[in-house]
């Protein structure tokens, strides 16, 4: 399983890295995708379906 992480520093940055994290996981969907901020705060998480993902 290919597990993605991205970090996001501003947020002002924040709507360039939403877009970004759209356009990952519709090139791989098979694959898990993370953003978050750099204080650890989870901004958004694609799991495909039929994968357990904690």
């Amino acid at each position: 399983m290919r597990h993605n992480t991205n970090y996001v520093s501003t947020a002002k940055d924040l709507q360039r890295e939403l877009d970004a994290f759209e356009a990952m996981r519709r090139a791989d969907p098979d694959a898990i995708h993370e953003l978050y901020m750099l204080n650890g705060t989870l901004v958004r998480r694609y799991v495909p379906p039929g994968v357990q993902y904690p």
